[in-house]
């Protein structure tokens, strides 16, 4: 059976190199494997097993070191005296699980599997826990692992079309002017379908590629002006070195409104992560966006975000807080006024209440200020972008999760015209397959 994409990129997730269990007996140990060294680490290991066998410390090293040597079976008798001490060792279990599944034990490797995906590890974790449990479930096809979701969310939003609830606008000279009711804040029910898939390769041991696709189709149910239709694509190479991981990608986005041309969206993208303790992942990346408007070409423009961020993982409990910052420029050299500079925050947190139901959140706030004055009011426009959002998930079974979310968005302007709130209120229910 083919090895799960990124299989050989657990010393990354199994984080060896910052291991909380390094420590000077078992430096050489450590050392070895955050270089790859794997068998000269087994051998190391092998010495001293009679001295330190039934320490965690030790057992937790050695056990990796089988596991990559292709000493399956002693692994998971190390994996087990580690986790019969610190139960909630998601890196040990997850060792375990892969142990398992080499060595044909695929249901007990998927129970293993499934009790780190519900402790809401990391994503890189994440998506190397996904390629184990979708080859459990056959959908192994010549090396790569093929997975599909459908989401159907229904919900309401109290302004389909981010607008104002003013009447009337101010230019800069001249006496207030009626704002057009298709150009004020409108309410309305909506519901959205979703598909998506991924495919999954390990190309090495320590490179895998990563392709994504999803479509969308977001109907409001008292009006089609604001409908939406959207594609997504990318492709990532995903490249592991010790507990680094390196990312490159492309990516394309098209949305339309109402069945016209709205956006279309060409993106590169490189990202790195490590690993810097068991509980702690740093991340940060670079994207730019050339950005076209099929009918409003006056607004394209090129788009450079990079970011960075830290991600906790705990038994029940995963946070998470990064930086964000944004420089866009108009490709006409009119139109400096639809294109702004801006630098925001998040942060996230999630909890598992049990080994079905959960609870997260995230909050997001930006500042950004536009690079020339807009015409009409003869000012700059300077804002504030507030979201809070909250959420419920209950996992139904294997395949099939139900949630429910609410989110809140307020849009502060210099210019009255540009400002406003809105409310979204949704459930969902997503099957994967």
């Amino acid at each position: 059976m083919a090895r799960p994409l990124m299989a050989g990129c657990l010393v990354f997730f199994l984080g060896h190199s910052a291991h909380a269990f390094s420590a000077d007996h078992f430096g050489e140990i450590d050392r070895l494997l955050a270089n790859g060294q794997y068998q000269q680490a087994y051998e190391l290991a092998l010495q001293q097993r009679v001295e330190f066998e039934g320490d965690s410390e030790f057992d937790y090293l050695y056990a990796v070191a089988c596991a990559e040597t292709g000493e399956y079976h002693e692994a998971i008798f190390a994996f087990e005296r580690v986790l019969s001490s610190e139960p909630s060792n998601l890196q040990a279990r997850l060792g375990l699980a892969k142990s398992y599944y080499h060595i044909g034990e695929l249901q007990t490797a998927k129970k293993h599997l499934e009790i780190v995906s519900q402790a809401n590890p990391p994503a890189n974790i994440g998506n190397v826990v996904d390629s184990y449990l979708a080859n459990i479930s056959g959908r192994n096809i010549a090396g790569a692992v093929i997975t599909g979701y459908a989401n159907v969310s229904v919900g309401h939003d109290s302004n389909v079309n981010g607008a104002t609830s003013d009447q009337t606008f101010t230019p800069a000279l001249g006496a207030p002017v009626a704002i057009a009711p298709g150009g004020r804040q409108r309410s309305d029910m909506f519901r959205k379908l979703e598909l998506g898939g991924s495919y999954l390769r390990a190309l090495r041991d320590d490179i895998g590629l990563e392709v994504h696709a999803s479509i969308s189709d977001k109907d409001d149910f008292s009006s089609d002006t604001y409908d939406q239709d959207a594609l997504n694509l990318s492709t990532t190479l995903v490249h592991s070195v010790g507990n680094h991981l390196l990312s490159a990608g492309l990516g394309f986005r098209k949305t339309d409104l109402d069945g016209r041309d709205y956006q279309e969206v060409r993106s590169l993208n490189a990202g790195w992560a490590v690993q810097m303790s068991d509980e702690w992942s740093y991340q940060t990346g670079l994207t730019y966006n050339d950005v076209k408007y099929p009918d409003a070409r006056f607004r394209d423009q090129r788009q450079q975000i990079v970011y960075a961020g830290l991600q906790g993982g705990f038994t029940t409990v995963t946070l998470g807080a990064g930086l964000i910052a944004g420089f866009e420029e108009a490709k006409s050299s009119n139109s400096d006024q639809w294109a702004r500079d801006y630098v925001g925050y998040y942060l996230d947190a999630s909890m598992n209440l049990d080994d079905r139901h959960r609870v997260f959140g995230r909050w997001y706030s930006h500042k950004g200020i536009y690079d020339a004055r807009m015409p009409v009011f003869n000012t700059r426009r300077d804002e504030t972008y507030d979201n809070l959002m909250l959420g419920f998930s209950c996992q139904m079974s294997d395949k099939l999760r139900l949630a429910l979310e609410y989110s809140y968005s307020d849009n502060d302007s210099n210019i009255d015209f540009f400002s406003y709130d809105r409310q979204v209120l949704q459930t969902s229910v997503r099957y994967q397959f």
